[in-house]
């Protein structure tokens, strides 16, 4: 099965990444895609299309980064789902958050 995990390099999503690939998963990791820099932040070229699941576990956790940024957090979360949600639906996929 071809698995895009977001959040791979956090506790969870990578944890959960590293297991699945030993279970013989292709792995896909689509926080390049997420983090991209470009203009249009929305635009996935290069993205993986052909991939069976989409888990997403990127976000923003720091509670002390939330209060004292609380926009950049909210920002930053929507839009990690958002993308993580166009990229589960192009061709549609399987999506677990």
């Amino acid at each position: 099965m071809k698995i895009g995990v977001t959040g791979h390099s956090g506790f969870i999503g990578g944890a959960v990444a590293k297991a699945m690939g030993q279970e013989g998963h292709d792995i896909f990791l689509l926080d390049p895609y997420l983090r991209s820099k470009d203009a249009d932040r929305f635009d996935l070229k290069g993205c993986p299309e052909r991939l069976d699941w989409v888990l997403h576990f990127a976000a923003t956790t720091s509670i002390r980064q939330s209060f004292e940024d609380p926009f950049y957090a909210y920002s930053n979360n929507l839009d990690s789902t958002i993308l993580a949600l166009k990229i589960a639906t192009n061709p549609k996929r399987h999506f677990y958050s």
